[in-house]
């Protein structure tokens, strides 16, 4: 009421409202019939007048609101428009695509079969067997050797490298251009230890190869076995290009300040000891068969790590030891993850022991 009353007063004081001749009629004078009369006059004329001022009040606010209305409706519509000129940039430039990955039991992590996604502007295509690259042939082409490529995201290519641009399918291209028959298989992923891709090994197999080439770069000696949820990955890919190229700077800008803070401990001797279990345990998967090892460096530029490679050593023969010359930041994405430039040259210096390997047929030098 006493608002009510304050615009009610407000009104007359502007001139809106004209003075009514009941509000000045005597109240206690007279009949009391004509008492009842005269309140009741001036309680109709009140709020009869305080319904006409605020009907003006309304409209008189009506044109500004129209305006306000516009103006948000203007800007929701620009904004709209903007997100979805990006989203159809970014889908034609073939950029924001994720790919979808399922947990397993055995491996950790795998890629979902049979799909073909756009990544960092190329193309990453997973075959039914959940591996990136081709459809393997089956039964092996005759004539041809089937290489099998075993390692984490760096081998994977992290999603950054085109396929004919890895090295597993650069020494395959350089092979057939000698006139000898290779069909490789890309039997890796993302945030692999040597404890997930021998899982995989013990379950599903190597896929009857004719030489096996191991990857091992010093981020993973003394890494665990990774699941889905360790790894940020999804089972599920937004529905929008614009939702995945925030969740990547979101995940970057996670990973700088889990750089700066002191990562959460865990047993480096017992993680270091599984994985040279499973290294043995290839090697014995693989007798028989050419393995090659190839050591490659992390966190570039940086020495190799003093503690755990010593422990390393003595279970391979004679590996591929690409530390050194891998030294110079020119070679990786970002100290971890080979470029173009990088794949090339591994691919360049794996060639020629696999040359070697596959004539002679005979057991391998990281198995002796």
């Amino acid at each position: 009421m006493l608002n009510i009353s304050w615009v009610y007063l407000r009104s007359r004081a502007s001139g809106r409202i004209k003075p009514n001749p009941f509000a000045r009629a005597p109240w206690r004078e007279g009949s009391p019939g004509r008492r009842f009369n005269c309140r009741a006059a001036c309680q109709f004329s009140y709020y009869s007048d305080m319904w006409k001022s605020r009907t003006a009040t309304r409209a008189e606010d009506a044109p500004n609101q129209s305006k306000i209305l516009s103006k948000i409706l203007l800007l929701a519509g620009a904004t709209v428009t903007v997100l979805a000129a990006l989203e159809l940039v970014a889908r034609v430039a073939g950029w924001g695509g994720m790919v979808e990955f399922e947990p397993s039991d055995d491996c950790g992590l795998l890629m979902r079969p049979r799909q073909k996604v756009w990544m960092y502007g190329v193309p990453v295509e997973i075959n039914s067997m959940g591996l990136r690259g081709p459809e393997l042939q089956n039964p092996k082409p005759k004539g041809a050797k089937r290489v099998v490529f075993i390692g984490d995201s760096i081998t994977y290519g992290g999603g950054r490298i085109g396929e004919e641009q890895l090295f597993c399918r650069v020494v395959e291209a350089r092979a057939r251009a000698e006139g000898i028959s290779i069909e490789q298989v890309n039997l890796s992923a993302p945030s692999w230890s040597p404890q997930n891709w021998i899982g995989y090994v013990n379950k599903r197999g190597l896929h009857d190869p004719d030489a096996v080439v191991l990857i091992l770069p010093e981020c993973d000696l003394a890494r665990g076995f990774s699941r889905m949820n360790q790894a940020g990955l999804r089972e599920k890919a937004p529905m929008f290009r614009l939702q995945t190229l925030a969740m990547r700077l979101q995940a970057l800008h996670f990973q700088a300040r889990a750089g700066q803070e002191q990562s959460p401990a865990h047993d480096t001797q017992k993680e270091v000891a599984a994985n040279l279990s499973a290294i043995d345990h290839l090697k014995q998967t693989c007798r028989g068969i050419p393995l090659l090892v190839v050591l490659v460096p992390s966190e570039v530029p940086a020495r190799p790590d003093k503690d755990l490679w010593p422990l390393y050593m003595p279970h391979f023969g004679e590996p591929l030891d690409l530390r050194e010359p891998l030294q110079d930041p020119k070679y990786f994405l970002d100290g971890v993850h080979l470029n173009v430039q990088g794949h090339e040259f591994v691919g360049e210096r794996i060639l020629p022991l696999l040359r070697e390997l596959l004539r002679s047929g005979s057991g391998s030098p990281a198995a002796n």
